[in-house]
């Protein structure tokens, strides 16, 4: 689907999370996941939908309500603008829109693109002050869905002080049990 869109293999390989690491998070949860009620997910950095894809799909074999909170800014990365409208096709084709909501913004603070390396004449520095999307959308659905989360994926700002940042406020949303 994503190759037929006019993305590179390249891009979609080596931007993706690997199909092994997708088999992994796919064991863990078929054998580990203890919910009551509704499974409700924060996915973090979508990118192009691969393992927002893996992830929703893998959930609706446990729960047909399953509901996947998908966060990403939504920025150009690797070189591929709006990398949101594809994930969008991926989920279309199958069939896994439904069960997710996509949010364009920051789980924490807005932060620089691309781990801050220049791809395909992309420069995220000198980007930086064109890019906008909404900010500490974790923060801020705690209000709606606090101590309901039963999985979260977390792919996207790759600095360690982001991403405990960003751990330390999934785990106040994480189901007690």
């Amino acid at each position: 689907v994503l190759l037929s869109r006019g993305l590179t293999e390249r891009h979609v390989r080596e931007g993706s999370i690997p199909e092994q690491s997708i088999n992994f998070f796919s064991e863990c949860i078929t054998t580990e996941l203890r919910f009551d009620g509704q499974i409700l997910a924060i996915h973090i950095g979508n990118f192009l939908g691969v393992s927002l894809a893996a992830l929703t799909s893998i959930l609706l074999k446990i729960d047909p309500k399953a509901l996947v909170f998908a966060i990403d800014p939504n920025i150009p990365h690797r070189g591929i603008s709006s990398p949101q409208c594809h994930a969008l096709a991926l989920l279309s084709q199958f069939k896994l829109q439904k069960n997710v909501l996509p949010i364009v913004g920051y789980s924490s603070d807005k932060s620089i693109s691309n781990d801050g390396v220049t791809f395909d004449g992309y420069d995220p520095a000198a980007a930086f002050v064109h890019e906008f999307a909404c900010e500490k959308v974790i923060e801020n659905l705690s209000s709606l869905i606090c101590g309901r989360v039963s999985v979260a994926l977390i792919d996207g700002n790759h600095d360690a002080d982001y991403l405990r940042i960003e751990i330390d406020r999934i785990h106040e949303l994480m189901a007690n049990d």
